[in-house]
């Protein structure tokens, strides 16, 4: 992974550098500097968070150029995450991961996960489209707890750190709410 820095959309508000101070560095005028700096893969996460948390949406993240799968394309399986404005991410992705990292890792707009996918902070929250909430285990008591402090909560609303991506749940829609805080 690589950061990309849009340097005339960065205004020196820090929050990346203030959430992921190992990834992120600011010159001496408060902007960060971090623009092609390639990040180790134990910081991805926190590159992540820094990203997510930069208000003008300055920062991008870049996949490094890898080699091609070597998983046959039979063990990956296709979801779709719809965001409040209607743009839709059809997403192929590899059963084991939360729902929450899956979109993380796509660069999906809206899913905060501030707390990294503890179950602690709603920041994560989605709508899990009806057809497919029969298809899912059901929330444990912190979960739905939780989901209570969210955003404009709904009947299907679940915390998508919470659902492990399987095959079971090719096809599955989420769609995000207007905003996570």
């Amino acid at each position: 992974m690589k950061i990309r820095v849009d340097r005339a959309l960065c205004v020196g508000h820090a929050l990346c550098a203030a959430r992921a101070s190992e990834v992120y560095t600011l010159d001496d005028e408060g902007f960060c500097n971090a623009d092609g700096k390639p990040v180790a893969a134990h910081l991805e996460p926190q590159a992540r968070l820094g990203a997510r948390h930069c208000p003008e949406g300055a920062i991008t993240l870049i996949a490094q150029e890898t080699a091609p799968l070597t998983t046959p394309s039979s063990s990956l399986h296709q979801l779709t995450f719809v965001e409040h404005n209607g743009t839709e991410h059809a997403l192929m992705a590899k059963p084991g991961q939360s729902l929450m990292e899956i979109a993380q890792d796509h660069n999906v707009q809206g899913i905060v996960g501030e707390c990294g996918g503890c179950c602690s902070c709603a920041t994560c929250h989605g709508y899990i489209d009806p057809a497919w909430l029969e298809h899912l285990p059901g929330a444990s008591d912190d979960e739905l707890e939780l989901v209570s402090y969210a955003f404009d909560p709904r009947p299907n609303s679940r915390l998508t750190c919470q659902i492990t991506f399987t095959p079971a749940l090719e096809g599955l829609v989420v769609r995000l709410p207007k905003r996570q805080l």
